[in-house]
């Protein structure tokens, strides 16, 4: 148990931003080794070398481990990574994370260690599922993952209570499960250009959303449950297979813009939408 308590101890000097703890923190360990602290050393080495791509000889240990410690932003896209290093989730202090345009296929459990993550860009990589670990990033308020393979919604993003934006577009998914409604802090919710053909009512327990883009899909009929979204001031519905809207979108007061072009609506049935959304401020957008 001392030695589970020491290593516990050192590593949280290893892992601070002040020179002095990390110094202390390497003088214990040259006096008294630990099986796992030469693990993390080794570790913050080899993420070192990923992030910054220099000879370590141009820094002392102390510095390096301090100028890793001291991350809160990393941009890693477009590197042409095949795989992310589980070294990754020692990077504690890291809010911003970019992975856009890689070839990720996975994620390491480890990313779930990110606990101060906030943001999240996955888009325009290889990825199929997610690794459950997701689910512990409790900060995260920003996820993208657009125009990847997913054929359905991870679920471990549903355990995601902070997350404010969730941008799954372009991806193959044939529907939103009822689970998306758990997400009760969404603002944001992008899924076009998937494969829905409708969408489930438990969406109309996302009192808080405000931005839904349900662009390029295959919806036939408009889901008269979006109507109880009454915080709703972006409804984006272009490029689907509709013919009609329903009365219920009046009742959208806080709708600002209303996009349905390149749908299939008849121009006589205009009027009649237009009536239904005089009692509000919004923008019809019937063309482009």
């Amino acid at each position: 148990m001392m030695d589970k308590t020491l290593t516990e101890n050192l590593i949280q000097l290893l892992q601070s931003t002040d020179e002095k703890s990390v110094a202390v923190g390497l003088e214990i360990h040259k006096n008294a080794p630990q099986p796992n602290v030469v693990k993390h050393l080794k570790g913050c080495e080899v993420l070192y070398q990923i992030i910054f791509d220099e000879p370590t000889s141009d820094s002392t240990e102390v510095e390096r481990l301090v100028r890793l410690n001291e991350i809160t932003a990393l941009d890693l896209s477009y590197k042409m990574l095949d795989s992310l290093p589980p070294e990754i989730g020692l990077l504690l202090h890291l809010q911003s994370l970019n992975l856009r345009g890689n070839r990720l296929e996975h994620l390491p459990a480890e990313i779930g260690n990110l606990s101060a993550l906030q943001s999240l860009h996955l888009e325009e990589n290889q990825l199929k599922s997610l690794p459950p670990e997701i689910g512990c990033l409790n900060v995260l308020n920003k996820l993208d993952l657009s125009y990847n393979n997913l054929v359905e919604i991870p679920p471990t993003i549903f355990q995601l209570s902070s997350l404010q934006t969730l941008i799954l577009r372009g991806n193959d998914l044939i529907n939103l499960p009822p689970a998306v409604s758990q997400l009760t802090a969404l603002k944001k919710l992008n899924v076009q250009y998937n494969r829905l053909t409708d969408l489930p009512p438990d969406i109309m327990q996302l009192s808080n959303l405000k931005n839904l883009n349900l662009r390029g899909n295959y919806l036939k009929t408009f889901p008269p449950q979006i109507a109880q979204l009454t915080t709703l001031k972006i409804l984006d519905l272009r490029d689907n297979q509709l013919n009609d809207l329903s009365s219920e979108i009046g009742q959208l007061t806080k709708l600002k813009f209303l996009y349905v072009a390149r749908n299939h609506i008849p121009k006589r049935k205009r009027g009649k939408i237009i009536a239904w959304l005089r009692n509000t401020k919004c923008k019809i957008q019937w063309k482009h």
